[in-house]
């Protein structure tokens, strides 16, 4: 017979009855008015069957029967022993499941029983067959459950009973009969009544299944002393408070060993009980030796857990205190980072250039006229489209006038020159377009008249219909004359013309821009330009053609424009740019954008959105320069489908932008850290986060070094463009999803940098051609997701104030069809407790995940991967974040001393208790002043994740600044909480001829005294563990509310949190002289 155990015969078969030892479970439920089964009355395992009955361990028959002598079968079997270790509903959850054995048929009662005993290893994986009819024997039963029991007990404990002969045993078998035996399961057996091969009874199986319980600390949800019993009421003493409890209909009372109808008349004991979900006692026994452990809680006072969208450009002139390198080679700053992100390489050796590939550019705008951004590498025109989705540049025109002598009469013109098109109707429509508005905020004479508030003449005319307005001229010399301007059509309708404001002292190159709408109806205009130049800087990463050759020059673009000259748009417009770059055609679309902690239901369904799209459309966007602090990853780029790019530099960007050397290489300082506020993994990947790159021409300059995520995203994808383009000469089918997991598979890994630093790491554009050759199948990672409500519903886990004890991970599966997810855990401290997991079609599951941190303070991430139906390149994540604080000792000081190369930045944490009056920060510089060794500042976030300050640079200064030994920062009352220190060691070092800083960080708190605060907040928790039992280990706790009902939420317990539903909760704690110690706060 297949095992479903690992217990197996190795030379002849040993014989043991268990005479007394008796058992039972059933199939249907029976009657809830039954307190017990009929044919139970007088059977020796009565207490244990009708304890498990009162718990829905076990059901009898329609009939009222439990039919005790009947041997019971494997399948049957299973169902007990999964619903005893309270798995019964992810065991529900597999009804509409597939059987991983092939004579399990879908349809069968106990189908998803077994599936979760396979996923426990407690049914062998690999076999065929289950037999779940079959006969259980008694040595398959004891093997079993000494492999559930192998938990909770100690090597030093293990001793193979001495009525076993080891030769006997296969190795596993022998562990577990050793377990068994020595945690009491096998008590009062010996080789005259133990039979491993004969078949268990039903009422065996309750007995065995009972002590299994008892032994694991599940059997009772409660002990307490009796005060007082009176009708269906009993008062009972719990942890010192007397409470009334009232008892079920059903419940079934047991007074030692003996079932009773009240305990009116018995004498003052221990009482062991369960309760419903109504909180009412279902079974309760009274016993006069307290055989089971204290708990000894303390309960503390309870605590709480913890719009605009802007163009993500805001440190270029932060940098270092620096003017940029010689921008003589303009060519060599973007040639550098190809080179450095495999760029070359898979252009040389594929011969790729995006050709053919059209990308939104989804921002400030593109300057048409920059000489670079005019041509592909196959001489087709780069910029297909233009559209403004904002209010600037648009010119209403309101008034009508008719031609007489080719000329129209304006009120506040006077005689307006007509150009030689023709209107069809006569009708020549105008307006005024505010020289004041064109770029709000700058004073800016456009005419070249030496004036800034010109009103210029703005004419609509019907050249080929009458009444469709289809060109308009500008007076872009306010001369009142347009026969000397340019004609513009909609550049989006292949017309792709511009004009522009003549040359001025303070536009040497003019201002271009084109046309991007008009109404038909001849009421407004639109024109589009890049007055931040923002876009165009980017778009010259991407796709420069020219003096400077961005990442894919073959490629095209739309330019989109949604950010205004403050550099700002909202939700509403973001969506508009992105609807429109999917509805014309864009494979792939550029956000350099970033909003920064906004939430509400417009901020949720701005999210949702736009990750739909994301799905189905390859989306990269800046992870935002809201660094180097946790969690300050910018929207759009914290969302999920979407690729969010993290800025990364290296010694050769160091040197040909701004002329320092740095020995190694790191991520940008203001660059966006994660996890996501929700605690999944953002960025996803690193880029170049500084280059020179296209100017718009109205700036003076051609080009301009700019730094920021914005310029990481931009090489992302141009990369994908280049990617996209040789699949498609391959044939490979692809999707969005491909593209996204080919980057992160191959990305290089960054040594010194933390996973919420660098996502996957940096992007690596051959290896993700070749990750991307050895896809097989198209993606669908949208097809099950994990979410944990320990810190709020949750795409990961981040743990910033409060370190997790075990998450209850929830994982759905949004397909028609079941889902196996291989499970693996990347850290040490993160364990789970099954390797695979099935969750039915629309289904799903709850899976513990357990966490055993270091005491070192610190950060400690790591990833949880879920691989679905055993193919790669389906996988899911769930990534952890925890912060390990460093907490003040009486003294209530702290000193680090540390040593931080140029441009690289090290992270500390404090935490600071509710009582402190004062925090004061230091960064001292070592050596003397005459010989300071290096320079350096902190940046210091609150407990709220917002950045409280950053400091001067202490250390060695330049441009003939005084240099500081040390940089003092500090808070009155400051935040309770834990707060992050940055220490960043400047890239300028080498100006001094260094190249590393040595520094001491200290800080000190000021306290002021208070006494302990502990408040009852009527929780009544039980924890009914033997006392024989002891040491470390996971223990299950019930908890009441004050009304007796089941609690949910979540408790801080001995400083970890958990979540408690239902009124149970699993916690990883320790007994010691049989009392398990329990501090608990409400959060």
């Amino acid at each position: 017979m297949q095992g479903f155990g690992r217990f197996s015969y190795i030379h002849r078969q040993v014989y043991i009855l268990l005479a007394v030892v008796i058992l039972g479970m059933g199939l249907f439920a029976c009657p809830a008015e039954a307190r017990e089964f009929s044919d139970t009355e007088n059977n020796p395992a009565r207490i244990e069957i009708a304890h498990l009955k009162n718990l829905g361990i076990v059901n009898g028959y329609d009939d009222g029967l439990f039919r005790p002598e009947r041997v019971i079968s494997r399948a049957e079997y299973t169902k007990m022993l999964i619903g005893a270790l309270g798995h019964g509903a992810d065991a529900a959850s597999l009804a509409n499941g597939v059987s991983s054995f092939a004579d399990v048929e879908m349809e069968y009662w106990a189908k998803g029983f077994i599936e979760i005993a396979r996923e426990m290893d407690l049914a062998n994986d690999g076999i065929t067959a289950f037999e779940p009819e079959a006969e259980l024997a008694w040595g398959e039963a004891i093997s079993i459950l000494g492999r559930v029991l192998l938990p909770n007990a100690s090597k030093e404990q293990l001793t193979l009973p001495p009525f076993i002969k080891k030769a006997d045993l296969s190795p596993e078998a022998i562990k577990e009969f050793s377990v068994a035996y020595s945690l009491g399961l096998l008590d009062g057996y010996s080789e005259k009544n133990f039979r491993p091969d004969e078949p268990l009874k039903r009422q065996e199986a309750a007995v065995l299944m009972s002590r299994m319980m008892d032994i694991k600390g599940i059997l009772y949800d409660f002990k307490g002393t009796l005060v007082n019993s009176h009708n269906s009421i009993l008062e009972l003493e719990v942890l010192g408070k007397n409470r009334l409890f009232k008892l079920a209909p059903d419940a079934v009372l047991v007074e030692q060993n003996r079932v009773v109808d009240g305990f009116e008349d018995s004498a003052v004991g221990f009482i062991n009980f369960n309760v419903n979900h109504q909180g009412e006692i279902v079974f309760a026994r009274l016993v006069y030796e307290d055989q089971y452990i204290d708990l000894q809680i303390t309960r503390n006072p309870g605590k709480g857990a913890q719009s605009q969208i802007v163009a993500d450009n805001s440190f270029t002139a932060q940098a270092e205190e620096s003017s940029p390198a010689s921008y003589e080679q303009p060519e060599l700053s973007l040639k550098v980072n190809k080179t450095i992100i495999g760029i070359d390489t898979i252009q040389s050796e594929q011969h790729l250039t995006g050709e053919e590939l059209i990308i939104a550019v989804i921002d400030s705008g593109i300057d048409v006229l920059h000489p670079d951004l005019q041509r592909t590498t196959n001489y087709y025109r780069k910029i297909i489209d233009w559209v403004n989705f904002t209010d600037e540049g648009r010119v209403y025109s309101p008034y009508e006038a008719v031609a007489a002598n080719n000329s129209i009469q304006i009120p506040e013109k006077g005689s307006i020159t007509l150009p030689t098109i023709q209107s069809v109707s006569g009708k020549h429509r105008y307006g005024f377009w505010n020289e004041s508005e064109i770029v709000s905020g700058k004073a800016i004479d456009f005419t070249g008249n030496g004036l800034i508030d010109d009103q210029i003449t703005v004419l609509l005319i019907d050249s080929r219909q009458a009444g469709l307005y289809d060109v308009v001229f500008v007076d872009t010399n306010n001369n009142n004359s347009m026969r000397d301007e340019t004609p513009l059509f909609v550049y989006g309708d292949n017309n792709f013309n511009y004009t522009s404001f003549p040359v001025t002292s303070q536009l040497p190159h003019g201002f271009p821009f084109v046309l991007t709408e008009i109404s038909s109806s001849g009421g407004y205009a639109v024109f589009g330009y890049d007055n931040l130049g923002h876009g165009t800087h980017v778009a010259g990463i991407i796709a420069a053609n020219g003096d400077i050759q961005g990442v894919a020059p073959g490629a095209r673009l739309m330019a989109i424009k949604v950010l205004d000259s403050s550099g700002k748009t909202d939700y509403d417009t973001l969506l508009q740019g992105v609807n429109y770059a999917v509805q014309r055609g864009a494979e792939i679309i550029n956000i350099s954008l970033g909003q920064y902690y906004q939430d509400g239901p417009q901020y949720e369904k701005f999210c949702r959105t736009l990750n739909d799209l994301a799905r189905s459309n390859v989306i990269c966007a800046a992870s935002g320069n809201g660094g180097p602090g946790l969690s300050t990853i910018a929207t759009p780029g914290d969302i999920s489908n979407i690729i969010s790019v993290g800025a990364y530099i290296t010694p050769e960007m160091w040197s040909t932008d701004y002329g320092w050397s740095t020995p190694s290489e790191g991520m940008w300082f203001f660059n966006s850290a994660g996890p996501n506020r929700d605690g999944s993994l953002k960025p996803d990947i690193l880029a170049p986060g500084s280059a020179v790159s296209s100017s718009p021409v109205w700036s003076g300059q051609y080009y301009m070094l700019r730094e920021g995520t914005s310029m990481a995203s931009p090489f992302v994808a141009g990369t994908i463009a280049l990617l996209m383009e040789g699949m498609l000469k391959k044939g490979i089918v692809f999707n969005a999803a491909m593209i996204k997991q080919g980057l992160l598979d191959g990305a290089s890994q960054i040594e010194g940098l933390g996973t919420i630093e660098q996502g996957h790491g940096l992007i690596n554009a051959k290896d993700s051609w070749e990750q991307l050759q050895k896809a097989q199948v198209l993606p669908r990672p949208w097809l099950a997701s994990a979410r944990s409500n320990l810190y709020g519903n949750a795409r990961g886990l981040y743990a910033r104030h409060y370190q997790p004890g075990i998450a209850q991970l929830s994982i759905d599966n949004a397909d028609n069809e079941s889902i196996f997810i291989d499970w693996t855990s990347d850290a040490e401290w993160i364990r789970i407790p099954y390797s695979q997991v099935q969750v039915a079609p629309s289904g799903e599951r709850v899976m513990e995940v357990e966490y055993y941190l270091p005491d070192q303070p610190g950060l400690y991430t790591g990833m949880l991967t879920g691989i679905l139906n055993g193919d790669i390149n389906n996988k899911i994540g769930f990534f952890n974040t925890v912060v390990v604080p460093y907490k003040f000792d009486r003294s209530n000081e702290y000193a680090e001393y540390g040593s931080l190369e140029a441009g690289q930045m090290k992270r500390y944490y404090l935490e600071i208790p509710d009582n402190t009056e004062k925090l004061e920060m230091k960064l001292r510089i070592m050596g003397t002043m005459s010989d300071l060794q290096g320079r350096a500042r902190i940046h210091v976030y609150n407990p709220s994740g917002s950045e409280y300050a950053v400091s001067s640079y202490a250390g060695l200064a330049q441009n003939g600044l005084e240099p500081k030994r040390e940089v003092v920062l500090s808070a009155d009352k400051p935040e309770p909480g834990v707060w992050e220190i940055i220490v960043y060691s400047s890239a300028t070092l080498s100006l001094f001829e260094r190249m590393s800083s040595e520094y001491l960080l200290t800080a000190s708190i000021t306290t002021v005294q208070t006494q302990p605060v502990y408040i009852d907040n009527n929780l009544a928790i039980g924890c009914v563990f033997a006392k024989s039992q002891g040491g470390a280990g996971i223990f299950r706790l019930s908890v009441l509310d004050e009304n007796n009902l089941p609690y949910n939420g979540r408790l801080l317990i001995n400083h970890k949190l958990y979540e408690v539903k239902n009124g149970r909760v699993r916690i990883q704690g320790k007994i010691e002289n049989n009392t398990l110690k329990l501090q608990i706060t409400e959060v």
